[in-house]
């Protein structure tokens, strides 16, 4: 995982730059021209106006009393919340909702936001109910978002978007119906999963998005458009990539046993690395289907009934280290494959 950590890390600093970049797009309260002398309240403005935008201003919240909205419009943008708080919508960022959603964003525009549990997961719970067609709990256009130590529950997806950054840690996500409600990271954003688990949302990846995740289970995860997600220790029900995705995972579990799909599906030009984990397929299909893809399985165990457990079409995979397959690496139209003695193969190059 040298090389994934070697590019989190970069990614992090150059966003890290990025965010001050964006802020300084923003309008600020006085502008200067050369040659014209700047007044000291003017000067002290602009900068108390950066400094509102970046600085942390800490709040605790009783959900039972207080209006986490209206806190967030007093200008503070840490808040530490007991018990159930609701919100129609939490937008972090420069868009324009109004424009693209056809609703009114709740909150005044802000660029960072952390809300943080006060007691846990079992305790304080984050609820997003409003109606609209966009998703909304957000980190938009250069916004960056800390939910930590709490339950969220919105049926709507929980997105950052457009070089934006949201972290989630130790926390519950529920609420979602639609099978295409997501965590999502896309438009060249950042996502970070540590310790959370959801039933409801899938995780995606798109459109040259990246999303680390550690410790974390989740429904069906989505790879497309240049996305990259990678992680450690990490449970989900099927994976799906195709347009050049990247997956590059340690201590990967899937188990689709009772599904009939396959537990992988790649194709259009992807990349997967396996290490350390464990996919357990279904007798109705393969376990793991690629087609114009590239796959690396390293101290990995495939289980599957069916007697075609891997199966690669125009597509390379490389199985010689420590792999414990169960059933056939069935190579057709051109597939291609480095193996180790110990697995049966057919028609592999």
């Amino acid at each position: 995982m040298k090389t994934i950590k070697t590019f989190y890390v970069t990614f992090a600093f150059i966003f890290l730059g990025l965010v001050p970049i964006l802020a300084m797009g923003q309008s600020m309260p006085h502008t200067f021209t050369a040659n014209t002398a700047a007044k000291a309240s003017e000067v002290n403005a602009n900068f108390k106006h950066l400094q509102d935008q970046f600085s942390l201003n800490k709040k605790e919240i009783d959900c039972s009393s207080d209006n986490l909205t209206a806190t967030i419009n007093q200008g503070y943008n840490h808040l530490v919340i007991d018990g159930n708080c609701s919100v129609k919508n939490l937008i972090v960022g420069n868009a324009d909702i109004n424009r693209w959603c056809g609703y009114s964003q709740a909150n005044n525009p802000i660029n960072k936001l952390i809300i943080s549990g006060k007691t846990g997961i079992s305790s304080d719970t984050l609820t997003v109910n409003g109606t609209g067609d966009c998703d909304l709990l957000s980190a938009m256009d250069g916004g960056y978002i800390l939910l930590e130590n709490l339950t969220i529950n919105t049926t709507k997806s929980i997105l950052s978007s457009g070089a934006s950054m949201m972290r989630i840690e130790n926390v519950n996500v529920t609420g979602a119906v639609d099978p295409y409600i997501a965590l999502g990271s896309e438009r060249g954003s950042h996502m970070h999963l540590q310790n959370v688990t959801t039933t409801s949302h899938e995780v995606y990846a798109d459109r040259g998005s990246m999303i680390h995740l550690e410790n974390t289970t989740s429904k069906d995860m989505n790879i497309t458009s240049n996305g990259m997600i990678e992680g450690d220790n990490v449970t989900v029900s099927d994976l799906t990539m195709d347009t050049a995705g990247v997956a590059e995972f340690n201590k990967l579990t899937i188990d689709c046993s009772s599904a009939s799909s396959a537990c992988i599906t790649a194709y259009g030009g992807t990349t997967i690395k396996l290490q350390n984990s464990t996919i357990t397929g279904n007798g109705s299909t393969h376990a793991i289907s690629i087609f114009g893809a590239y796959l690396d399985l390293k101290g990995s165990t495939i289980n599957s009934t069916n007697s075609e457990s891997i199966k690669v079409d125009y597509s390379y995979i490389s199985a010689s280290t420590n792999n414990t397959i169960q059933g056939t690496i069935k190579c057709s139209q051109n597939g291609l494959g480095a193996f180790d003695s110990a697995h049966t193969t057919s028609g592999c190059n």
